[in-house]
């Protein structure tokens, strides 16, 4: 029983440098408690020194006698009969229910993600993150696929890249553009329509509803069954160039009225430059509806 125990007792207290095996970390450096861990001769380091930097994933990093003796003369340390000690950052197989219940994050519940390939190269420890920003678009190239670029990020900033190839795709009710829709003129009802839509996901918000639409202009052309983002809808002008405006001018107490000419599209509130018609002069006047107000200074003149 004896003899047992202590055969037991010289095994667990073996150090593991004697067993030639890397050990491994998982900071972003190698610290003196990490060779402490590995050899109790150098538990007189420091705990937060610093003695070298955490391999590369899937490579080792191996501290030679010589190396070792330097670190410990530097901390007043004597320590002989030293071996090489080794650490290594651990990786592991990533599954692809990872990858999906990632992916699954930047996007909300009715978004569906197929995984088709993925990178399989042994990662390390860490969170799996895929920025949304990453997403590529869809590449008739491979099928309508995207491409999506992700990383695992672990000790600390270090990111470790992981790729896959996905179909992403999402179903919303939504407007889209029954017929062909020019910029700048403004939307009807029969150029609009709401139908479930399916494909990739949006990256800007889209309009649900016809009356989102209906009456106002389109900064840029849609083509007919594309979505409108809400970003390009916009108030029609309230003046186009070479209307007649109504302006109202201001000089002190005085106002008086005249018509002058509009030189661009104006929305209400801007400023805009109009001709005054009699004596051919432009000048600047905000709009308010149809009309316009300018203020005049002492020996201004229109």
């Amino acid at each position: 029983m004896q003899s047992w125990l202590v055969l037991a007792l010289s095994t667990v207290l073996v150090p593991v440098a004697a067993t030639g095996a890397c050990v491994p970390v998982s900071g972003d450096r190698i610290l003196g408690r990490d060779l402490a861990l590995v050899d109790p001769r150098f538990a007189g380091l420091p705990d937060s020194l610093v003695v070298g930097y955490t391999p590369a994933p899937g490579s080792k990093r191996v501290f030679a006698p010589t190396e070792l003796a330097r670190i410990a003369r530097s901390q007043n340390l004597s320590v002989a009969d030293l071996q090489e000690l080794c650490f290594e950052l651990p990786v592991r197989s990533l599954s692809n229910e990872e990858f999906v219940s990632s992916m699954a994050k930047a996007f909300s519940p009715n978004v569906k993600i197929q995984l088709l390939e993925r990178s399989m190269v042994p990662a390390p420890s860490g969170e799996l993150l895929f920025p949304v920003g990453s997403l590529e678009p869809p590449s008739a190239a491979i099928g309508g696929a995207q491409i999506w670029r992700g990383y695992v990020q672990y000790g600390g900033s270090r990111r470790f890249p992981v790729w896959a190839r996905v179909v992403v795709s999402e179903s919303v009710s939504a407007v889209v553009a029954a017929r062909d829709m020019a910029a700048n003129v403004p939307a009807d009802a029969g150029s609009l329509r709401v139908e479930v839509w399916t494909g990739p996901p949006q990256r800007e918000r889209v309009a649900v509803r016809i009356q989102d639409v209906q009456g106002k202009v389109l900064s840029r052309p849609v083509k007919a069954g594309a979505l409108i983002p809400i970003g390009i809808i916009v108030e029609p002008p309230s003046v186009r160039r070479g209307d007649s405006v109504r302006v109202v001018v201001v000089c002190g107490p005085a106002q008086l009225s005249l018509d002058a000419v509009a030189e661009r599209d104006g929305r209400s509130g801007e400023m805009i430059y109009l001709r005054n018609p009699s004596s051919g002069r432009s000048f600047r006047a905000k709009l308010e509806g149809s009309h316009a107000i300018v203020v005049l200074g002492s020996g201004d003149s229109l």
